[in-house]
């Protein structure tokens, strides 16, 4: 619907542009300035700062309710003595039961009342109803989300005696009610519309009549009229709202950014806002079309772009009328309309007739303006791109500006150019050669020839140089009629000292050039030349078929580096990588820069039992910190080798092979190095096919939840589900873990699916009764890569799940890594008061070491000893070891794997708490979680 305003209003204002262009206005101005307003009106009634909800927050003149209304609350201090969340339907029988005796008009109950209690109290309940002499309305709710599009309603036993009426609000955008339905989807009269009994009301909502004083409404408290504390003559010909008001399980809404009051008042407010016959009318938006075309034309016809300020007048005076007569209208005589697109036409007119002020008194001015810029962002380049130091002073020789390169060449400190240095600090004879130019006429001064000179700067560094001096004027205007011209130098300083020593080095040029094409120019090591020769050279003279082998190492962080840091660092780190390189190899190892990213390493004849010693010993090596002008930096790397001769029979193949090994490393996150096998290519292939599609359903949310239920293991009470992860692959059907979980930890891909596990899994469970907890595994790689703790609190926050239902499982491997770290991050989930589960125990090596470190609140008993349990004495044993062990840690002890009455009864006598296996349910997709949750609990409401 909002789009379909968008573009509708979208239309009006091409319609106005067109008029506009008809006025000699600028056609693309107006339509980027109609965008912008357009989407600024659409973001305020997003953010709450639209006319509706500004109008919800006015201070509006109170009028007196018509007494004919009293409200029977749930208040905390019932739900208190009744002791349970859901107020018990025996209290609405007694309630009932009570209010009849005084003879009140009708009982309207806008609570959902299809879950509450037993059986026995829903027969009491009807019993009430049905003896009553008094006209009982009952509410039916329409519940639309994500998750269920249901309409909850009163039991039928409930339903044949009472009349049923549609309760369900409505909010707008800013989730604020202003509306108040008259009919239902379900075609049901509202619950307001069917209280009032009157006759002809509209089929469209009406806008609730805020100017009443509701605080004039009588209230009463359940508990009151239960114990018969309240004078009888209040409930006579009244009608009667009954509804929760508790602030912590009832239900509030918004009618302003800062008003919120109950359901049941809402309720109250509709019923009184239909029966006090003040209706708010709604002008026709068609009349406001003609209104706003008509006030586009005047604005147009009346603006004189000579004079702004009349314009700024009318425009903002304008606005001020329409924001306050519809103030007026809306409160004193019942009238609304929408303005927005009057002030949407006073937003164009004002902002176009800005521009055009602006454009008729400063065209020239801009235009110069323009120019000027052009000429200096040339001018800058000019200087920015030259190879030639650049030096412009004034005629007192102060340096004005001087480019990177003069900089350089000079050992300038940008410090002292802020303090206007002269050029003659730097340049010898520049003072002289100033007052020669000055005197020369243009033709002398293009007859100039370059001075040649040799020096050593400040930083001790020698450059000899070409030297030219250019005179040109500046003109400055003081004003129309008056320019003076001001003369401006240009010292051009040209770097030849690469070429005089080369001139001077000519003997040794052959020499150079030689080492030019067999090493790497920045590290001085070999290139990729020169490592190509050398390999084929083994593989010529090899002829016993000794083994060697190849390394290439790839510094995969390098471009980041690069790109925080600048090259000029990143080529100093490369330098020392490859320094480090040559120091920790063999003599017997070749090392050469391969490519701008992969240094190579050949060991020939190598003894192949040190193969794996010397590919450690280089892993660890750029495992380490490189330290750069006191920033420390770590060099991530991936690593491939093959080995010669069965990896290849020549140079070409051997080193194809350790590519293809070097991006195997590359593309997972298990391996830092791997040795090339044979069908390589072939074996990560479907791997890498896989990995594409995790990525599709990570981005798609394909992935989804099943549930497996957990019991008390001697009351036989469902008390939670662990969550199980299935892949609903739209293209290949259902796809279970075991096909996925391992090719994603592989990639580096299981902190995402984690997540989103971890989400999917909280909003679920909030939707369950309040005692049913859920648990979700974790796996070590989220550990090392989020930080769970503020996951945790995130998602618990979004969903609504209380914290001590949330249960975090982690396997005994993981206490194999970090331990202090992944200690630390538990306490900080502990802390928001979610339980920790070790599962799998007593399959690891660290239960026994780390249970009393980590802050567990269950432990879980690896299935492989629940199958034996009453086949092996030993199984028997270690059940009975970690049952006692949990028991003395006062720890929760689970079992999984159960399938027969005869384990539960094992399990129960060695004093096991809860289990869950086959026996109690398979695990099941979300909606039979609803399924089974409806049949157990006839209360259960799906929120």
């Amino acid at each position: 619907m909002p789009f379909f305003f968008f573009f509708y209003d979208s239309s009006i204002i091409m319609a106005f542009m067109i008029l506009r262009k008809l006025t000699q206005r600028k056609l693309a101005t107006t339509f980027i300035i109609s965008l912008i307003i357009i989407i600024g009106h659409f973001s305020a009634d997003l953010l709450g700062f639209g006319d509706d909800t500004l109008l919800g927050n006015a201070d509006y003149p109170h009028q007196a309710t018509s007494q004919k209304v009293i409200i029977i609350k749930i208040d905390d201090e019932t739900i208190k003595a009744n002791e349970f969340a859901n107020v018990s339907l025996l209290y609405y029988a007694k309630m009932i039961n009570v209010i009849s005796r005084h003879n009140p008009k009708v009982i309207a109950i806008s609570d959902n009342l299809n879950h509450r209690n037993n059986a026995l109290n829903l027969s009491a309940l009807s019993k009430a109803i049905r003896l009553s002499n008094v006209n009982i309305v009952l509410a039916t709710h329409n519940i639309v989300s994500k998750y269920k599009n249901v309409t909850l309603a009163p039991p039928s036993s409930l339903s044949e005696n009472v009349i049923l009426a549609d309760a369900t609000l409505m909010r707008n955008e800013a989730g604020i009610i202003q509306n108040y339905p008259i009919y239902g989807v379900n075609g049901k009269l509202s619950f307001a519309a069917l209280l009032s009994g009157k006759n002809n009301l509209p089929s469209q909502p009406i806008r609730l009549n805020l100017n009443l004083d509701f605080t004039d409404i009588q209230h009463i408290s359940m508990i009151d009229v239960l114990n018969n504390r309240f004078d009888p003559a209040i409930f006579r010909n009244k009608t009667v709202f009954v509804g929760n008001v508790s602030q912590h399980y009832g239900r509030s809404f918004s009618v302003g950014m800062t008003k919120r009051v109950s359901e049941v008042a809402l309720h109250a407010m509709a019923y009184e806002s239909i029966i006090s016959s003040q209706l708010i009318w709604q002008i026709d938006p068609h009349l406001l079309l003609f209104i706003a075309i008509l006030l586009f034309t005047i604005l147009s016809m009346w603006h004189d772009d000579r004079k702004l300020m009349r314009t700024l007048g009318i425009n903002f005076g304008l606005c001020l009328v329409i924001f306050v007569g519809n103030y007026i209208l809306h409160n004193y005589y019942s009238i609304w309309f929408e303005p927005k697109m009057l002030y949407i036409i006073l937003g164009i007119s004002l902002v176009l007739e800005a521009i055009n002020h602006n454009g008729y008194h400063h065209y020239i001015v801009n235009k110069q303006s323009d120019r000027d810029n052009f000429n200096q962002a040339l001018i800058n380049q000019v200087l920015k791109v030259s190879n030639n130091g650049i030096i412009i002073t004034n005629i007192k020789g102060t340096i004005l500006v001087a480019n990177d390169k003069a900089r350089l060449i000079f050992s300038m400190d940008t410090e002292d150019l802020r303090k206007s240095q002269q050029v003659f600090r730097y340049i010898s004879g520049s003072e002289s050669l100033l007052e020669m130019v000055e005197n020369l006429n243009s033709l002398q001064i293009s007859q100039l020839e370059t001075i040649t000179q040799s020096f050593c700067n400040k930083q001790g560094e020698n450059y000899t140089v070409d030297l030219k001096l250019l005179k040109s004027e500046f003109i400055h205007a003081k004003d129309i009629n008056t320019k003076q011209a001001f003369p401006i130098y240009t010292f051009t300083i040209s770097d030849i000292t690469d070429k005089v020593e080369m001139i001077v080095k000519n003997n040794r040029s052959e020499v150079a050039l030689i080492n030019m094409r067999d090493h790497d120019a920045l590290t001085k090591l070999h290139n990729r030349h020169s490592f190509n020769n050398h390999l084929d050279t083994i593989f010529l003279k090899n002829k016993s078929r000794k083994k060697h082998f190849i390394m290439l190492i790839n510094m995969d962080g390098i471009k980041e580096i690069n790109e925080m840091y600048g090259s000029k660092f990143g080529d100093k780190l490369i330098c020392q990588i490859g320094q480090r390189l040559k120091k920790v190899a063999v003599d017997r190892a070749f090392v050469a820069r391969y490519t701008d990213k992969i240094f190579g390493i050949i060991y020939d004849e190598e003894d192949e039992t040190q193969y794996n010693d010397i590919i450690n010993k280089i892993s660890d090596t750029m495992g380490r910190h490189f330290s750069i002008g006191g920033v420390n930096i770590l060099m991530p790397t991936s690593i491939g080798i093959a080995i010669a001769p069965q990896h290849g029979e020549n140079s070409e193949a051997l080193i194809s092979n350790a590519m293809q090994a070097l991006d195997f490393t590359r593309s997972t996150v298990m391996h830092k190095w791997y040795i090339y096998e044979e069908g390589l290519e072939k074996r990560i292939k479907p791997k890498r096919q896989i990995k594409q599609e995790i990525q599709r359903a990570i981005k798609n949310e394909e992935f989804v939840l099943y549930y497996q239920p957990q019991h008390d293991i001697r009351s036989g009470e469902l008390v939670g589900y662990e969550s199980l992860i299935r892949w609903n692959d739209p293209l290949k059907g259902l796809r279970f873990p075991d096909e996925f979980i391992p090719v994603a930890e592989e990639y580096g891909l299981m902190a995402e699916i984690g997540e989103l596990v971890l989400k999917l899994g909280c909003h679920d469970a909030a939707n369950w009764p309040i005692h049913l907890s859920v648990a979700i595994n974790v796996s070590a790689s989220q550990f090392q890569s989020l930080d769970m703790a503020a996951l945790c609190l995130k998602y618990l926050e979004q969903s609504g799940l209380q914290a001590n239902r949330l249960e975090l499982e982690i396997t005994e491997s993981m206490m194999m890594d970090d331990i202090d770290t992944i200690i630390q991050t538990l306490c900080d989930i502990k802390s928001q008061g979610v339980k920790i589960v070790m599962d799998d125990f007593g399959t690891g090596y660290s239960s026994l070491q780390y249970l009393t470190e980590i802050p567990f609140d269950k432990i879980k008993i690896d299935r492989s000893f629940t199958m034996n349990i009453g086949k092996s004495q030993q199984s028997d044993a270690i059940i009975s070891t970690i049952v006692a062990l949990g028991h003395a840690l006062d720890k929760t002890v689970l079992a999984e794997g159960i399938e027969t009455p005869d384990m539960i009864t094992l399990l129960g006598a060695a004093g096991c708490q809860i289990g869950q296996g086959y026996y109690y349910g398979k695990p099941m997709p979300l909606n039979d979680v609803y399924k089974q949750l409806t049949a157990l609990y006839p209360k259960y409401e799906i929120a």
